[in-house]
């Protein structure tokens, strides 16, 4: 397909979504390619300092295993509400979106210890809500994708259909817009070795991958 073409064509969305909520999307992917473009500063992955290393703080659709200890104990399945939220016996809807484990486990120890003398709680991630990844620049298929955590950027760039054959394969940034990084950089080569910074990076919700 010429390159005047691949340009002017839709970017695709490879989930489930409302008609409102894919133009939004668009608009958004627009506006990202814009600033993917604009040629930020940039690091590459393997520059990244340690204290960068991916924390994982829980997002809506998780699903968590909430377990009391004692007699008003309980063990509860719950999923994280669009809200943010996590609906608990005895305590109610908490906020779990954005902390980490730890941190909603002593928090609601916290919120337990209102009512109950020096509560023992455990919770743990029992399923883990997809990753929604948007791919834009040099690849087949430009779009917005849900991958599991355990993905990278090189099976990202896979479902996105590869590369174009105008792809600079040296050039694939990574824009982390709710952190204050740089532009990440890659290189097809190093993510292809197994051990190295790159193939070992983690991709967060929301984060963007662009191609050259």
């Amino acid at each position: 397909m010429p390159y005047e073409e691949m340009s002017r064509a839709p970017l695709k969305f490879h989930c489930q979504d409302q008609p409102w909520s894919v133009v939004f999307r668009i608009i958004f992917l627009v506006l990202l390619c814009a600033i993917a473009c604009s040629h930020p500063p940039t690091i590459w992955v393997h520059e990244l300092p340690s204290k960068e290393k991916t924390v994982r703080k829980l997002r809506v659709a998780d699903t968590l295993q909430v377990q009391l200890l004692g007699a008003s104990g309980f063990s509860e399945k719950r999923r994280i509400h669009i809200d943010g939220s996590v609906n608990l016996p005895l305590i109610g809807a908490q906020q779990a979106q954005g902390r980490t484990v730890s941190e909603l486990t002593q928090h609601l120890k916290k919120e337990l210890a209102r009512i109950i003398k020096a509560p023992q709680i455990n919770v743990s991630l029992v399923t883990a809500a997809p990753l929604r990844i948007s791919v834009i620049g040099e690849v087949q298929e430009p779009g917005y994708f849900q991958v599991d955590e355990s993905q990278g950027v090189l099976q990202v760039l896979s479902q996105a259909g590869g590369f174009t054959e105008f792809a600079k394969k040296d050039e694939i940034y990574l824009i982390r817009s709710h952190h204050r990084l740089p532009r990440i950089r890659f290189s097809m080569k190093t993510l292809q070795l197994p051990d190295s910074a790159a193939a070992r990076f983690r991709l967060l919700d929301g984060d963007v991958v662009f191609v050259e």
